[in-house]
């Protein structure tokens, strides 16, 4: 493997690339991560530019809602996808900034990536069940909708990106800015949709939709912050 990539134009000559390389693992992962995507693309035409569009497009996100597009089983490999892409990119950045941080590179993605693999698997429980105490569930089977299209994307989007940071890395510190421009506009877009999906909630009850945004966003950050601080930044 070592020989095979030190063939490859454009990529760093180093240590980092040898045979007994903490870096080797990614090489593999990534490989698998593309071909997965590959064969999504051939398996679902069209789904791609159809994300892009739904994007911002209301009316292309509730037609793919209402056929179940994006949540079907065929698309679980485009979850899986954005998944793996956001814990690797965790677990690079985390060793980068903080070097001494106790925890292997593959150890910590696989932290990353079974923590996000919990969150959105809870998510989808937890959602319906506080939707149906505040009595708005259409609202948030719709932004659910959505917020998974939005996740889709995003993976997409991040290949690339970390494609290039993992072989070329003078350009790391840009590929975190774009990764991070790419979240930031992610989730911006999303909240932004989830706020006009729930006008009619928020603006008759702003109580209660305050109690409903601490619980489902504030308070899982807060404590997913302090987990990580606690055993991660300080093993």
């Amino acid at each position: 493997m070592a020989s095979l990539i030190q063939l490859l134009p454009g990529l760093p000559q180093s240590r980092e690339f040898a045979g007994t390389s903490p870096h080797t693992w990614e090489v593999y992962l990534l490989s698998a991560i593309v071909a997965m995507v590959i064969m999504t693309r051939f398996l679902r035409p069209g789904h791609f530019s159809k994300l892009s569009v739904a994007l911002g497009s209301f009316g292309l996100a509730n037609q793919m809602f209402r056929k179940q597009e994006g949540m079907d089983w065929p698309s679980l490999p485009l979850m899986i996808n954005t998944i793996l892409i956001v814990a690797l990119e965790g677990s690079r950045a985390t060793t980068e900034i903080w070097p001494d941080v106790g925890w292997s590179s593959p150890a910590l993605f696989l932290v990353f990536t079974v923590v996000l693999a919990a969150a959105l698997t809870l998510s989808r429980v937890i959602h319906p069940a506080v939707a149906a105490m505040f009595g708005f569930q259409s609202e948030q089977q719709l932004y659910d909708a959505h917020f998974v299209l939005a996740l889709q994307l995003l993976g997409i989007v991040l290949l690339p990106l970390v494609l290039v940071e993992v072989f070329i890395e003078e350009l790391r510190l840009t590929v975190w800015l774009l990764s991070l421009a790419a979240v930031a506009a992610m989730l911006v877009l999303t909240w932004g949709r989830g706020l006009i999906l729930s006008r009619p909630f928020w603006s008759s009850r702003p109580a209660h939709f305050f109690l409903y945004f601490c619980a489902l966003y504030v308070v899982p950050l807060v404590i997913a912050a302090k987990a990580f601080a606690n055993y991660v930044l300080e093993k």
